[in-house]
């Protein structure tokens, strides 16, 4: 098949109006997909905001905290069967791992135990769980044993303070 074949069969889509609004409505569907990322990625909540996000968005959230912090390869992993870990990220060669909570009571045991073992499934050196709530006593205990570390909705409230000053 020459050129001119491969016009001959394409012209007719090129002068289909159908075609070019569709693929019109595509493209603006695409930018505005984007536009929106980047406001999402560069937007400054507060508290209040993150106690009505839905624990997917409040994910994406934290792993935009994390790359304003200067962390590396932040990445939010699938929100269903994560092995326990939310955002994977690099700070100083170090392999970290989150589990984020966005929750309405204290986060208990088992955020602390998805975490723990997200560590050995990714094999990562630290591992968090981060909420906007607080902890039970049980998790603060699980986590000392474990080596999981916590942070708080005190200890996230200085997160976000440091990045937006």
């Amino acid at each position: 098949m020459n050129t001119s074949d491969w016009l001959a069969l394409v012209k007719p889509l090129l002068e289909n109006k159908v075609i070019w609004l569709v693929v019109g409505i595509m493209l603006l569907n695409y930018i505005y997909k984007i536009i929106t990322f980047f406001i999402e990625r560069n937007k400054n909540y507060e508290l209040k905001d993150i106690d009505q996000m839905t624990g997917e968005k409040f994910e994406h959230y934290f792993a935009n905290v994390l790359r304003k912090s200067d962390y590396k390869k932040v990445k939010v992993t699938q929100y269903q069967g994560d092995q326990g870990i939310d955002v994977l990220a690099q700070k100083e060669n170090r392999k970290i791992g989150y589990q984020c909570k966005r929750y309405k009571k204290n986060v208990g045991n088992k955020a602390v135990q998805e975490a723990h073992a997200g560590k050995s499934f990714y094999d990562l050196e630290d591992v968090y769980v981060v909420t906007n709530s607080y902890f039970t006593k049980s998790a603060k205990e699980l986590a000392h044993k474990t080596g999981v570390y916590l942070i708080d909705r005190d200890e996230l409230y200085k997160l976000i303070r440091d990045i937006t000053n």
